[in-house]
């Protein structure tokens, strides 16, 4: 499985071709989960989710499926929460942030 996660969608021609680039398949051999979850928090008008759906047949998806993280069981999404996280670990940081103590002023 690869991910190419953003939170704009395929806005843009570069967009489009990484992700076609990432899978090495032409569009019409693709399978795109589209998860609105996270539009339940931007306030207003979400004509630009349904602009991403149109854009994903405009490029000849041949599979495209809503998923809604709200209805899946929650076993199961702890069990998807951790794929997504090891597939992105590579992504992370690999050295450890600097922590650093709080002034404190008296």
């Amino acid at each position: 499985m690869k991910l190419l996660l953003t939170s704009g969608g395929l806005r843009n021609p570069t967009l489009t071709k990484t992700l076609l680039d990432l899978v090495g398949k032409p569009a019409n051999e693709l399978k795109v989960a589209f998860i609105p979850t996270s539009l339940n928090t931007e306030p207003g008008d979400k004509g630009w989710a349904i602009a991403q759906l149109v854009r994903l047949q405009q490029i000849g998806v041949g599979q495209v499926d809503i998923v809604d993280v709200s209805a899946i069981p929650s076993t199961t999404l702890t069990f998807l929460t951790r794929v997504t996280f090891r597939a992105l670990k590579s992504f992370l940081p690999t050295r450890q942030p600097t922590v650093r103590r709080p002034l404190v002023y008296i």
